[in-house]
């Protein structure tokens, strides 16, 4: 019997290459994901020096102007984790879609291999049966060879 062969084993090297790109994805958008989780971390950081740098100088006394910058400074920096906190949910989401993405690529890619292993698994099959046959064909050559000249010694 021939060997087995898978004929859509392109197709299924072309579904390998899209799953790599997928995960190699993902990992952009994970690391893209991470930076804006440490931006955000760092302005809510920034935030609350703000607000304990205004506690302090209310401690020790300010003028209504200082007053006044220091909450306009509070302000932009609430303004800044609100920003950097919408950047780090739009970095998750887009790892999401990248997770969903692998997760269609890798399931794709499985079907074909499971197709490929049935197949194989067939051919397998198939050539036992095949050489079993052949075994018994031969068996039987042999047995009849041997009645044939039992008959033969007894004549």
């Amino acid at each position: 019997m021939k060997p087995f062969r898978f004929r859509a084993h392109a197709a299924l090297d072309v579904r390998r290459r899209i799953e790599e790109d997928a995960r190699k994805a993902l990992a952009v958008e994970e690391e893209r994901r991470r930076q804006a989780d440490a931006r955000a971390a760092d302005a809510a950081r920034a935030m609350c020096v703000a607000r304990e740098t205004l506690t302090d100088a209310q401690r020790g006394g300010v003028s209504g102007a200082e007053l006044g910058w220091h909450q306009s400074w509070i302000t932009r920096q609430r303004l800044e984790v609100d920003a950097r906190s919408r950047d780090a949910a739009t970095s998750a989401a887009a790892v999401d879609r990248a997770v969903t993405s692998v997760q269609a690529a890798h399931q794709r890619r499985r079907t074909l291999e499971r197709l490929r292993d049935r197949m194989a698994a067939r051919h397998r099959a198939e050539t036992v049966r095949h050489e079993q046959k052949e075994i018994d064909q031969l068996a039987s050559l042999r047995f009849t060879a041997r009645l044939i000249s039992q008959k033969g010694q007894q004549q």
